[in-house]
């Protein structure tokens, strides 16, 4: 589904990468090594050069950008707009031609209700904003989702919860997940092996 050879970030970092459909990569490393870079850049939110890069069998030259982003969705791990309200946070891709006038599904507004998500995103803990985050992206129609470490600030049980939303998502879905994460666990956990950054670099600045 995804071809990346050569990929050129802003940091130096050269990177190859291959995503399969229905495939999921967890990668892990140290903070500073380039790894929400590489997601961002992937996600074409951060300039980066490259010798090849396909989505779905077509060159990213041949894409409109904003559909291939709405297809291959970056997922932060907060929110930034505090002053948004919950239900404005959920409803503001609507607003992008892209979606059209998509209706969100009685599961997702479910979902806020479970974890009682409500009010200016201001007043809601860091966890509760992983969590909404993830109840968006899951709520859109897209074919891979970029997860920026999705689970860092909440408690066990909690992103026992998150997994499993995501790994639902992907079943019932089939669609891909990369997931970058500090947790040594986060891999077995969701089924497979960590993948560590390093082993995508093909070169790097010499500080590095």
């Amino acid at each position: 589904m995804l071809l990346i050879r050569g990929m050129r970030l802003s940091n130096a970092v050269t990177i190859n990468f291959d995503l399969p459909d229905n495939g999921l990569k967890v990668i892990r490393g140290p903070n500073g090594s380039g790894k929400s870079l590489f997601l961002k850049s992937i996600a074409f939110l951060m300039k980066s050069e490259f010798d090849q890069f396909d989505f779905n069998g077509k060159s990213i030259s041949q894409w409109n950008p904003e559909v291939y982003r709405s297809q291959v969705l970056y997922v932060p791990s907060s929110t930034f707009n505090l002053e948004m309200s919950v239900d404005e946070y959920l409803e503001y891709p609507r607003k992008l031609a892209v979606y059209g006038q998509k209706k969100w599904s009685g599961e997702s507004v479910g979902l806020c209700r479970k974890f009682e998500l409500s009010g200016k995103l201001g007043i809601l803990s860091m966890g509760q904003r992983q969590i909404l985050n993830i109840i968006r992206a899951i709520g859109l129609d897209a074919r891979i989702l970029l997860l920026d470490e999705p689970t860092s600030h909440l408690d066990p049980d909690m992103a026992h919860i998150a997994e499993n939303l995501i790994m639902q998502w992907k079943e019932s879905t089939k669609g891909s997940l990369v997931v970058i994460s500090h947790e040594q666990m986060l891999a077995s956990r969701l089924g497979t092996t960590s993948t560590l950054f390093s082993d995508l670099v093909l070169s790097a600045k010499s500080s590095q």
